[in-house]
């Protein structure tokens, strides 16, 4: 394109070129093809190429749409200012065509594009509020889209913006206008134009050539021809290609940074795996010294011969009173536990006839061990341990329950009654096992039977305390009601396998309920048994000819026949027909038995109260009863619904309230621990938000039927229990994960990959909770609580830990952690009855088994709601509380900001720079005030705080700073130590431009110094007419900054 601007004659050439480009201009605007902005600039173009050919007439009739003067009217209208800096003279280039804007920098101002009004004005309302008045329906289209959070009323007449909102009316276009691509650009009556593409609104730009710049720079050639058609600058072209190259860098760079961090895991891990293979190494080598050590000791005293060694000599005695056996397994694998010490045959077994394995063992043992008693007898002394015990027999101790083997290891106690250890060797169980039989009570050293008796007593004891004041009957129906149903039973352990493994999905093979049933009905069976037994030989009846058998009592009813006369018998279910004949010939059937008058009966019972008779009704009265009692159970069954949908939805609201609330609570965060406790706080409130909105969503589906496993959910608990469930079954899910692999999955919501985890609360118990219980009791309520106590000490007796499970264990719980309660002394029995209140509160929504609390986490997965989280800029701003970042960093206090921003006399588009800029309060003024900020900083944790608030840093070190044009306003903060606030002043000073105004904070102490720096600086203010105002003590001491000093500081405002 010719630059019209550059007088001169043309040649033939150009003026072939520009008269064919004015013809296609002609045929542009006679098409109509064109939107009217393209329209504005083809008509100043076409003006200026008829000026260069000579021609500077209007364009003719049919060259364009034309107004009753003679002037088109897609021209561009009144120039009476400029769209981004307010008012003022239009500036026009040389060479254009008067009236017109030059093709170099074309302005569209709201009144050049005839596209759409959307304001047609403001009415300021009493209230201070503004009524928006223009094209409602597309301003609240604009609003609803573009402008985040913003409250109004929209009216017939348009927006309703009340006191508060009212400065968003500047925020909203005056005119659009559509593009053929789809984009819209819009117009502001303050000033500026921006573009919307696909649903994005962009930045708004001083004026349309900016706006193009700016856009091109962001998205490139491409996109930028399809949405204005028509090719981008170069400069802008090669802007956009640095920024690509700048960003495939720093993605360049992440991936290096994580492969090093990779490799440095991996030489972690490496490390790790060579320490535990020393380690195991190690662990090996000590395990084969302790080994031949005992293999030494062993050959001291246990292989030290056949006729010096009592222990050898027992196993041969014992040989010899064996029968023989018919099975070779049998025998030799009995001989070879007792005397494993002879040496096998290569060639094979011997045969199972005992006298030829007698003859071997001793045959053996006289050739090998006989040597080594040489000189040096073992059996001359008893054996003992270590303590000075005496060796004890294995089978004295084993009938005592002090040591026994498992699967070929052997396990000891250390005293009666506790935990079973592992033992390296069987010679070291005895000696262990030889110790706590020496120091035990006689009366403690019980043998196995012994043992049952007790066990057997015990059992007997509890359980008739329970129910012993029952008749055997009454025992007997509660133990059938015990017993779990068998093919309900088989169907629940059916659908706790997994299809695709066939193994179980959880750890219990069964229901907890059908266990803790079957469990009931065993030791009822038990119990019944011995009680039966016990009363028959304690109950001696004496049998005589003239005892008639007890006739069995029956209730006497009172029958009212159809003539209202009332007869009262009985019902006798147990005889036949016949046999009711013989009592009463006149007698009837009646609910399942027959009729007996009380006159045929036995005895004198006028005196007995009749029952009331049973109703009979006929078919039809049945029917209608059976409907009425159905109609009334949906009636209350919806009644319930209703009320548990309230119920729920009132939790919610008051969650989601109390969420929100604390969510906008005010909190210090001045140290680093008030930052972490609001951090909390504030997850804590997201979380009850969270939980509101699951709960509203819950009700939801209860109220139409959709609820499934959820119907049953009526409390906030329920859910947080339910949520707990998925919390350990999302850990069970990860624990055989790397660090690694479990970091990158933290904080993503719950997933149906961890549904086979799900299970219920475990019910373990320590019985150190009991015993400590006991013992509390015993000190601070030991007043009528003797048989309660005793109960827990009896818990606190049993193994180290066992599974609350029983109704008896359950009972005992309870009531002492209620007896605790009275003394404040609850704590020891807290969390089983924690535990037993999680059960419960699953059991309420008819949760008892894995199966069932998997399908209710599953129908709840759909219902959670996400939590929100904390903005980015507030998490990396507490993070950096107490923490020392950059030079000097003490933030400027937002109130001081905002009125720096006004001495500078900031307005919309001015270019502002903030050097030292921190966390950016200044630049959070500027940028409310209209300003195009550029922050300067140091300190890359604080960079990162600056790019989260969208600032773009031009530098890092403002000393090697050096702008490419000045700017209009400079608002800055500098470090104070070393006189760096004079250097900092002084140089910015320098980069602002002519008109431009800077505002300064400066340390107090550069005022008063008599070092050559103050003094200089001092007279450099006083040459440049600085007003100077003290700021109030304590002015960087509010709790509100990321860091407090009481330092004082000076004001300083310069104009240029």
């Amino acid at each position: 394109m010719s630059n019209l601007s550059q007088p001169g004659v043309l040649s033939a050439i150009e003026r072939a070129r520009l008269s064919s480009e004015l013809l296609q201009i002609r045929a542009g605007l006679v098409s109509k093809a064109l939107s009217p902005i393209e329209k504005v600039r083809a008509s100043a173009r076409g003006l200026a190429i008829r000026a260069q050919l000579g021609q500077p007439a209007p364009l003719q009739a049919g060259d364009g749409p034309e107004n009753k003067n003679g002037v088109s009217d897609t021209q561009v209208g009144p120039h009476t200012g400029d769209a981004a800096n307010g008012p003022g003279q239009q500036q026009v280039s040389d060479g254009a065509v008067a009236g017109t804007v030059s093709d170099e920098r074309s302005n569209i101002t709201p009144s050049a594009i005839t596209g759409h009004q959307l304001i047609t004005g403001l009415l300021p309302q009493k209230n201070g509020g503004v009524l928006v008045m223009g094209d409602v329906d597309a301003l609240d289209a604009y609003a609803h889209a573009y402008l985040d959070q913003a409250k109004y009323t929209k009216t017939s007449t348009g927006l309703l913006l009340s006191k508060s909102q009212a400065r968003l009316a500047q925020y909203l276009p005056s005119t659009q206008e559509a593009l053929p691509s789809g984009a819209i650009i819009y117009s502001y009556a303050e000033g500026g134009v921006s573009v919307a593409v696909d649903g994005e609104l962009s930045g708004i730009a001083r004026n349309l050539p900016e706006l193009k710049s700016l856009m091109a720079q962001r998205w490139g050639p491409e996109k930028y021809r399809k949405v204005f058609g028509e090719d981008a600058a170069q400069k802008d072209v090669q802007a956009y290609e640095d920024e690509q190259a700048a960003i495939a860098q720093r993605k360049q760079d992440n991936i290096d940074t994580a492969a090093q961090a990779l490799t440095a895991q991996q030489q972690a891990q490496d490390l790790e795996k060579a320490r535990k293979e020393a380690e195991a190494n190690e662990t090996a080598r000590i395990v084969a010294e302790r080994q031949a050590q005992e293999r030494a000791e062993f050959d001291r005293t246990i292989g030290a011969g056949v006729s010096e060694n009592p222990i050898y000599q027992a196993y041969l005695d014992t040989l010899e009173e064996l029968p023989t056996q018919s099975s070779n397994a049998g025998f030799l694998g009995w001989a070879g536990i007792r005397a494993g010490e002879f040496e096998r045959q290569k060639g094979g077994r011997i045969s199972a006839n005992k006298d030829e394995y007698l003859a071997y063992v001793r045959q053996w043992a006289d050739e090998h061990l006989a040597e080594r008693v040489k000189g040096a007898s073992a059996a001359s002394a008893p054996r003992i341990t270590a303590k000075g015990n005496p060796i004890i027999d294995e089978a004295v101790l084993a009938d005592l329950g002090l040591v026994r083997e498992v699967f070929g290891r052997w396990k000891y106690r250390y005293a009666v009654g506790a935990t079973e250890l592992f033992a390296t060797t069987k010679e070291g169980a005895i000696e262990q096992g030889s110790d706590a039989y020496a120091k035990a009570d006689p009366s403690e050293l019980l043998t196995k039977e012994q043992r049952w008796e007790k066990s057997n007593a015990d059992f007997y004891a509890d359980f008739d305390a329970r129910y012993g004041k029952m008749s055997i009957e009454q025992v007997r129906k509660i133990m059938e009601s015990a017993k779990p149903d068998a093919a309900g039973h088989i169907a629940a352990m059916q659908r706790e396998f997994a299809p695709a493994t066939g193994r179980s999905s959880s750890a219990a093979m069964t229901t907890q309920g059908n266990r803790e049933g079957a469990e009931l009905a065993r030791n009822l069976e038990r119990y019944l048994a011995e009680r039966q037994a016990k009363e028959g030989a304690s109950q001696v009846e004496p049998v005589t000819d003239s005892a008639p058998p007890a006739t069995p009592q029956h209730e006497i009813i009172e029958y009212t026949t159809k003539r209202d006369k009332v007869l009262r018998g009985i019902i006798r279910t147990d005889l036949t027909l016949a046999e009711a004949k013989e009592i009463d010939p006149y007698t009837w059937r009646m609910n399942g038995g027959y009729f007996i008058r009380e006159k045929h009966l036995t005895g004198d019972t006028s005196a007995i109260q009749a029952a009331p008779t049973p109703v009979v009704l006929t078919p039809e009265q049945e029917a209608e009863k059976q409907e009425r009692d159905t109609r009334a159970a949906l009636e209350r069954q919806q009644q319930a619904i209703a009320s548990q949908v309230q119920k729920l939805r009132a939790a919610g609201d008051k969650a989601i309230a109390g969420g929100q609330e604390g969510m906008n609570a005010d909190r210090k965060t001045n140290t680093h621990r008030r930052a972490g406790m609001a951090a909390s706080a504030y997850a804590r409130a997201a979380a009850d938000e969270a939980d509101g909105k699951t709960l509203n969503s819950i009700a939801d589906a209860i109220e139409v039927g959709a609820a499934g496993p959820l119907t049953n959910l009526n409390s906030r608990a329920q859910l947080q229990e339910l949520k707990s469930a998925l919390t350990r079954a999302k850990y069970d899910s990860e624990r055989e994960l790397t660090y690694s692999e479990q970091l990158a999955r933290r904080g993503q919501p719950f997933g149906a990959e961890i549904l086979q985890h799900v299970s219920m609360p475990p019910r373990l118990v320590w019985t150190s909770w009991y015993k400590n219980a006991a013992t509390t009791m015993a000190k601070k309520a030991a007043a009528g609580n003797s048989k309660l106590i005793a109960a827990l000490s009896k818990l606190g007796a049993r193994t180290e830990r066992w599974a609350l499970v029983n109704d008896g264990d359950i009972a005992i719980t309870r009531k002492a952690y209620k007896v605790l309660g009275t003394v404040k002394e609850q704590w020891d029995l807290k969390q089983p009855m924690e535990m037993l209140a999680r059960i419960e509160r699953l059991n309420r929504m008819g949760i008892t088994n894995d199966a069932q609390l998997q399908d209710a986490c599953r129908a709840l997965l759909p219902h959670l709601a996400e939590k929100q989280e904390e903005s980015a800029v507030v998490k990396a701003e507490r993070a950096i509380i107490g923490q020392k970042v950059g030079i000097d960093f003490f933030p400027t206090p937002v109130a001081v900001a905002h009125r720096m921003a006004r001495l500078a006399r900031i307005s919309k588009g001015m270019r502002v720079l903030e050097p030292s800029a921190g966390n950016g309060n200044l630049a959070d003024a500027a940028a409310a005030a209209g300003g195009e900020v550029d922050v300067i900083e140091i300190s890359s944790q604080l960079r990162d705080i600056l790019t989260l608030k969208g600032y773009t840093a031009v530098a890092h070190d403002f000393n090697t700073f050096t702008p490419d044009e000045p700017y209009k306003a400079i608002l800055m903060n500098p470090p104070f130590s070393k006189r760096q606030d004079a250097e900092h002043i002084m140089r910015a000073y320098g980069m602002l431009a002519s008109g431009g105004t800077l505002v300064a904070i400066a340390g107090e102490g550069v005022f008063f110094g008599q070092d050559q720096k103050a003094e200089q600086f001092r007279a450099w203010l006083d040459s440049h007419n600085a007003d100077i105002e003290k700021l109030e003590g304590g002015t960087f001491q509010d709790n509100a900054l990321l860091a407090q000093t009481s330092a004082n500081a000076r004001l300083i405002v310069l104009h240029k």
